[in-house]
């Protein structure tokens, strides 16, 4: 779970409502306890909570450096399971309510973090193309804003603060299984994360659907009996030839 504080300071209630569960509770009162036991809608009886489920787990990081002035740059990484609350036309295969998620989290200065989110880009595609998956790397920006968001949308795709990495499947079905964000201050600032000159910092990070890469695979070579030995491997630590993509 994640406190609705720390997503009130995101500013992800604000741009994403339709994503959240939010966590309702029995109040610790003998006599609602006592209803429970026998209601015939319990649910009825809850209230809702100060948390919700936690759709990313970049945010609890922020929140763990939050009011402090750092030395030097800093890397995090998380995983965890993630929860967002898609349409119920929306689900399935590779878009789920709950969902495996791991991210490295990077906090420094602006160039600090453009070297790292590039290093990452670099690296991940070059895994990309040696499991042998199709697909690109294209700007992209988050998806639901409401039409006053509009001017957020551009300047996402003008600054190029995302890029995401694209997977086609033999189908033809396309998704993201890996997003490259470059975040400025924009969270740094409301958390008060700053850097040695007082100022606040920069921050970005990267982050994997751990299910959707499982269904890129899964898509492209079948059952796990099919996939090549060299996919195998290179999932495994060992190195692979070095591989091309058509």
């Amino acid at each position: 779970m994640i406190g609705l504080d720390t997503l009130e300071k995101c500013g992800y209630i604000r741009s994403f409502p339709q994503n959240l569960f939010v966590v309702g509770e029995f109040p610790h009162r003998y006599d609602t306890l006592r209803e429970v036991k026998t209601a015939a809608d319990p649910a009825a009886l809850a209230r809702q909570s100060r948390h919700a489920l936690a759709p990313a787990v970049c945010f609890h990081c922020y929140a763990e450096l939050s009011g402090q002035v750092l030395d030097g740059p800093v890397r995090l990484t998380a995983m965890g399971n993630c929860f967002r609350h898609e349409a119920e036309w929306r689900v399935g295969n590779h878009r789920l309510t709950e969902f495996g998620m791991r991210e490295v989290v990077f906090v420094g200065d602006t160039d600090f973090v453009e070297e790292e989110r590039s290093w990452w880009m670099q690296e991940i595609w070059s895994l990309f193309v040696e499991l042998g998956l199709h697909g690109s790397l294209t700007t992209a920006n988050d998806p639901f804003y409401f039409s006053e968001d509009a001017l957020k949308i551009q300047h996402q795709k003008m600054a190029s603060m995302k890029y995401e990495l694209l997977a086609e499947t033999l189908g033809r079905s396309t998704f993201s299984i890996a997003s490259f964000n470059h975040m400025g201050d924009s969270l740094c600032k409301p958390f008060d994360v700053k850097g040695p000159a007082g100022l606040p910092w920069s921050s970005g990070c990267v982050a994997f659907g751990i299910d959707r890469w499982a269904f890129a695979l899964l898509a492209e070579y079948g059952a796990w009996d099919e996939w090549p030995s060299a996919v195998k491997d290179r999932l495994h630590g060992r190195a692979m030839m070095p591989a091309t993509q058509g």
